[in-house]
């Protein structure tokens, strides 16, 4: 994800917050149901499929 992705995703209204996980380094994400800014992966909703969390998960943010 581009900086310029992250700015379109905020303006639409989506708040996107920015993990630091030790294996993943930073990574953003638009899940409401995070709790830890360290987790892997994002989190989905109570009784979500856990491949629907994917579609949170944004990726590092580049400077592209």
């Amino acid at each position: 994800m581009t900086e310029l992705e992250l700015l379109r995703l905020q303006v639409r209204g989506i708040p996107v917050h920015i993990h630091k996980s030790p294996k993943r380094g930073e990574w953003a994400c638009s899940s409401p149901y995070c709790v830890s800014l360290l987790d892997e992966a994002p989190r989905g909703a109570p009784g979500e499929h856990p491949d629907t969390a994917d579609v949170f998960d944004h990726g590092e943010v580049s400077n592209a």
